[in-house]
C-alpha cells in the first residue's frame, strides 16, 4: 500500500506562562499555527488538556499556589503526531 505521510507540525512558537498566585492560576500563551489539529498542554510532563487548532491561551487552575509548575505544548497533526515547546515555568 503506498501513502503519503503527513508532516509533523513545527514547535509552537512563542510560548510563555505567567504565575498568578492570588488566584492560583497560570496563564500559557502561544502564537497560531496554521495546518495543525490541536495543542496538548503538559504540566509537570503529565498531560492535563487538550485544546482545539484555534486556541492560543491556556488558563491552568494549579492545585498549590506559590508552586513553580513545568509546562510544555505539543502541536498534534491530523495523526495526534507532533512536537513540543518548553518548558516554560509558572
Amino acid at each position: 500500500v503506498t501513502g503519503s505521510t503527513t508532516p509533523l507540525p513545527d514547535i509552537p512558537p512563542s510560548l510563555a506562562a505567567t504565575n498568578t498566585s492570588c488566584t492560583q492560576t497560570v496563564t500559557l500563551t502561544w502564537g497560531f499555527m496554521p495546518g495543525v489539529s490541536g495543542y496538548v498542554v503538559y504540566r509537570d510532563n503529565v498531560a492535563i488538556d487538550t485544546v482545539a487548532a484555534s486556541v492560543t491561551s491556556f488558563i491552568d487552575q494549579v492545585p498549590q499556589a506559590d508552586v513553580i509548575y513545568n509546562y510544555m505544548l505539543r502541536a498534534l497533526n491530523v495523526c495526534g503526531q507532533g512536537a513540543a515547546a518548553g518548558p516554560v515555568q509558572g
